[in-house]
Formats: structure tokens, sequence, C-alpha cells
């Protein structure tokens, strides 16, 4: 009977032991882009939500921020100074013609990325603002990808998120709230779609009991809410993401989300007149010129 017990305790602590284990890793929210041909496309992932790592090496994840929460809106992924790798299965929204993968820290490091288990490559640091560049080798399918990125041995430092972006970014977004906040983000350049309206449609999948909003913003504003299915039509610079996590964990009873991550898409929108307007401003156009030529004779 003893025995029995010992060994129901024994399965019990196992079962603890694993649900722990797997509670620091997060399935990361699926989201596909279309309606916006020739957009830039773009996805964001939180650090802590990754798919492996060596565990025995260093924390799951650890705050950020003095005072908050192991695990919540404010963590972040902890390297202890090791050389160490992490990996990320996610799923790009859109295909990418020029991708860009950029990291963003609280101290920055040494390290290099590299995609699908292809070549490393590394990222070079930018001081001031506290955010990598690498540009990736290839242009990106949609769909399924798995990112590995690898520290040098360094001090000890946490790791906020990376963002996956379809060219260069002249402005480095901010994060607010545990959240990237996209609306600050300004790109070098925004892909001219010269033909309205256009519709954004998101398919986001792998959401547990999570939850996923949509917002967007027009000439570099503030994030509004969108509702799928909204035509763009007026002339303006717009950028539509979803923001999307797979989960929720509550902690000293407050409900946090988890496996967080943003999709999106930028654009610019021109308006090209329709043939029927072209047509009737060339024939007031010769009308005029045939007035013209009428009143000198």
């Amino acid at each position: 009977m003893m025995v029995q017990r010992v060994h129901l305790v024994g399965a019990a602590m196992l079962l603890i032991v694993a649900v722990l284990t797997t509670s620091a890793y997060s399935a990361l929210p699926n989201a596909s882009i279309t309606g916006v041909p020739g957009g830039a496309h773009w996805l964001w992932v939180e650090a802590e939500d990754t798919t492996s790592k060596p565990s025995s090496a260093w924390p799951a994840e650890r705050s950020g921020l003095s005072g908050r929460p192991v695990v919540g809106l404010y963590s972040s992924l902890y390297v202890n100074g090791l050389a160490n790798w992490a990996e990320w299965s996610v799923a790009v929204p859109a295909a990418m013609s020029a991708p860009r993968y950029y990291t963003r820290y609280f101290a920055g490091r040494s390290e290099t990325v590299g995609m699908d288990g292809g070549a490393a490559v590394a990222i070079p640091q930018d001081g001031a603002t506290g955010w990598g560049k690498a540009e990736l080798a290839s242009a990106i399918t949609a769909g399924s990808h798995t990112f590995r990125q690898v520290w040098a041995a360094a001090s000890a430092f946490y790791y906020d998120g990376w963002l996956l972006y379809d060219g260069d970014i002249a402005t480095y977004p901010t994060v607010s709230g545990g959240w990237l906040n996209p609306a600050g983000m300004v790109a070098a350049n925004y892909p001219t779609i010269a033909a309205g309206p256009v519709t954004p449609s998101f398919a986001v999948t792998g959401i547990e009991d999570g939850g996923v909003n949509y917002y967007y913003s027009k000439d570099g504003g503030g994030a509004q809410a969108y509702t799928q299915g909204t035509a763009f039509e007026v002339p303006g610079t717009y950028r539509v993401w979803a923001a999307a996590y797979s989960s929720t964990q509550t902690v000293s009873g407050t409900v946090y989300p988890r496996g967080r991550t943003l999709a999106g898409v930028d654009f610019t929108l021109t308006v090209v007149p329709e043939p029927g307007s072209l047509l009737a401003l060339a024939c007031g156009l010769a009308g005029m010129a045939g007035f013209v030529r009428y009143k000198k004779n």
C-alpha cells in the first residue's frame, strides 16, 4: 500500500512537472493575410513564446521590468550569459520578397539567425535604438517556417521579441503594455497600390482560449479598430494588423495572454480615375481646345 502511494505521489509530481514545463511554451497563433497583393507584410513574435530551447540552460522566461510577474504582459526571454539558442515555429502571413529579421532587446548582444535549418546570418546591432537587423538571403513563402536564433556567450540580458518585415524600417516601433505598438513604426518605403478599393482579409487559427483583435492606422496616426471585410478607398498610407494570442494564464488573480503574435500589412493607396472619367476628361480638354481656337479665329 505504501509502495502504491509512493508511486501515485511520484506520478503526480511528474504530471505537475510536465504541466509546468509545457506552460512555459505557448503555441503561437497562425495568421494569413490576403487581399493586398504587393503590400509589405510583417510578423511580430514575443521572444518568451519559444517553440523549443535548451531548458536546462536558462529560465523559461522572466519579468523584464522590476515588480512585474514572471508570466504576463511584461515577460521576456531571459538569456543567462551562456552560448544558447531558441527556436520559434511560426506562420509567415504572406510571401515576402525582401525579408528583414529585426530583433529588440533590453540590451544588445551578438547573435545570428537561421531559417528552416539554413545558413546562419549575422544580426548587426544598433546600440542607439536597441534593435538589430539581419537581411535574410532569400524570399520567404507564406506558411510555416522555423527561425533559430543563436547567442554567443555574453552577460545575462532580457530578450523582448523579433519582427519579420518585407523591407527596411526607418523608425522602429515601441513596445507598450507588453505588445508591440506598430502604429509608430515607419517603413523606409511603402508599396504603392494604384487601384482601390483594398480589402485586407485575415484568417487566424491556433487560438485555444485566447482571442484576436484587428486594427488599422492611416498616415501614421494612432491605432483604430478594424472590422474584417471593410474596404479602404480613400488615398493614404495604411497599416492593418491582427493582434492574436493563443491562450491565457492566470497569475495572482490576473489573466494574461500567452502565445502573442501580430501579423500585418502596409501599403499606400492612390486613386486611379475610371476609364469613363478619363474619357470625359479627354473630351472636355478637346472641347476647350476647340473653343480657344474658335475665339482666336
